[in-house]
Order: structure tokens, then sequence, then C-alpha cells
């Protein structure tokens, strides 16, 4: 909401748009802060691992085509990975969420990101990501506490048995 006002708000001379860039990224930081307890080295790696991965061209922006890769990263490591229930969108559906997000971030219309314009992006990917696992994290509880026993996974008493005595 928040990236959307600031973006539609700014006119074309991209050096007007930095104080409202620099606003929308003090939001989501404080957010996560805030919220979360996030730390800035978490986010700072978070932004740094990011875009290594992403830019793959090694040009110093991350174009429509790294966001995307850079979106597919985020579901298969930050979601995934963490057991976030989430199904991964299709290539086409990430190629659209990447079009617009590029067209919401890229505060200058360089055609790609800063890295500052990319750590907006990153931070609130991250900050979606919370969302959702604490949602989840609502959800399992509610149903009954059983959620916070999966650790056992099928090792339980299964491994103790004795095998007969000779």
């Amino acid at each position: 909401m928040g990236i959307c006002t600031s973006y539609e708000q700014k006119d074309s001379t991209p050096k007007s748009g930095k104080p409202e860039f620099e606003g929308v990224n003090e939001a989501v930081l404080r957010n996560l802060k805030e919220e979360f307890g996030v730390t800035d080295e978490v986010i700072n790696s978070a932004v740094e691992n990011l875009w290594k991965s992403a830019d793959v061209d090694t040009d110093g922006g991350i174009d429509c085509a790294e966001l995307e890769k850079a979106m597919k990263l985020i579901f298969e490591t930050w979601l995934q990975d963490k057991g976030v229930q989430v199904e991964m969108p299709s290539d086409d559906e990430l190629k659209l969420r990447a079009k617009r997000a590029m067209e919401k971030l890229d505060y200058d219309k360089s055609g790609k990101l800063e890295k500052k314009e990319f750590r907006v992006f990153v931070c609130t990917a991250l900050e979606h990501t919370l969302r959702v696992l604490e949602s989840q994290r609502e959800q399992c509880n509610s149903n009954g506490n059983n959620a916070s026993h999966h650790s056992d996974k099928g090792h339980g008493h299964h491994g103790k048995h004795h095998h007969g005595r000779h």
C-alpha cells in the first residue's frame, strides 16, 4: 500500500523520489524491527545474499528477469524450506509479479533496481514471510497443540524396539 502510493505520487525527476522512497524504506524497516524483532544484521544479510544470487550478470542492478529469480528463491528458501504452506506460483505468475514489483520499486525508471530499491523489495518480502509464518503458527495453535510435536518425525518410540533375547 505505501509503496504503491509513493510510486504513484512520484514525478519523473529521479531525485525527487528519494525522500518518499526513503520514507517507504523506513516504514518497512520499522515494522520488521518493532513487530518482529528483526535486527539490522539479519536484514543486511538477507539483502546481500539475495542480491548475490539474483544479480546474475553482476552489472550492479536487478532487472525484471533477475527480480523474478529473486522471487523464486524467496518461495523456495524463505517459505517452503521453513515449512510455510504456500504453493509455488507458475512461471507466468512469477513474471507478472516481477513486472508489477519492478513498476512499483524502480523509482528512477532505469529498468533495474538499485541496491536501495532492492532493499525495499527484500524487506517487504521478509515482512510478508514473517506474517505468513505467524498466521500459520496461530492456526496450528488454535487447531490443537499437536503441531508442536512435529520434531519427532516418526522417530519416537519406534526406534527403541528390542529385537528379542538370545
